[in-house]
């Protein structure tokens, strides 16, 4: 995609991945999913069609018990524990 979010020296590289996994692993893996699904079908619809299947992964993640624990630790002030669901 042309994106780049980090430059590290060589030394740096592999705590930095590391660390990345770490994030993503313990985040919403239902919205991570459902991101790196529409990431790659961005390339393959239009710009309407792409909206629509938006809205639909929309309503699934909004569904998931991830963006009820994420919106409660949010107010509670208190990390997520996500659990894929």
């Amino acid at each position: 995609m042309g994106m780049v979010t980090s430059v590290r020296p060589p030394v740096d590289l592999m705590p930095a991945a590391i660390e990345l996994g770490e994030r993503l692993a313990a985040a919403a893996t239902v919205g991570i999913g459902l991101t790196k699904m529409l990431l790659n079908m961005g390339y393959e619809q239009s710009l309407g069609t792409f909206f629509r299947t938006e809205a639909i992964a929309q309503g699934v993640a909004f569904a998931t018990a991830d963006r009820a624990e994420g919106a409660a630790a949010f107010l509670e002030r208190r990390k997520p524990n996500f659990t894929g669901r």
